[in-house]
């Protein structure tokens, strides 16, 4: 019997793409959390922020998806086989075909 096992491959540099996360707050530093604010940089603030929700939203799409497989076993095909027995001094032969799906 044959077994097929599919993998996915491993993704590389997570950890340092870990390390932009922190850019993503930077960019809210000056949106004017508290006091005045006008309506041009309101609009900008929110303008990057709804920016920035869609990019994070986008980030699985980018992730390792990709798989592989691994067949382990006997190569699919016909295989011909000879089973001898020996008793004693008397010994028998006989072929047969192995079909492997």
């Amino acid at each position: 019997m044959r077994t097929t096992t599919i993998t996915k491959l491993g993704m590389h540099g997570g950890p340092l793409y870990a390390t932009w996360l922190p850019v993503s707050g930077l960019a809210l530093v000056g949106l004017g959390i508290g006091g005045k604010v006008s309506r041009r940089r309101r609009l900008f603030g929110g303008l990057a922020l709804g920016l920035l929700i869609v990019l994070v939203g986008l980030l699985p799409a980018c992730g390792p998806g990709k798989t592989t497989t691994v067949t382990n076993g006997t190569p699919a095909g016909t295989y011909t086989l000879t089973l001898t027995g020996t008793s004693g001094t008397v010994a028998h032969a006989t072929s047969f075909t192995l079909v492997v799906q």
